[in-house]
């Protein structure tokens, strides 16, 4: 079953890149999957993704800054 995906308006916002991936199909269902379970686009999913990621790499960072002196 496809996944309903709004489109993409252009040009992005201010401070915005629009990005094209081009994933295997077994990545595509399981993206699909996981915004399915959350109720959101594809595209919230992964952007929740990333910040978590930034969030947590942020952390990581900072101890060891903590940790160095």
């Amino acid at each position: 079953m496809a996944y309903p995906e709004p489109m993409a308006t252009y040009p992005p916002a201010e401070g915005s890149r629009c990005l094209s991936i081009d994933l295997a199909t077994e990545l595509v269902e399981h993206l699909d999957a996981q915004a399915r379970y959350y109720g959101c686009a594809r595209v919230s999913y992964l952007r929740r993704l990333i910040i978590d990621d930034m969030t947590r790499q942020g952390k990581a960072r900072r101890q060891a800054a903590r940790k160095a002196g």
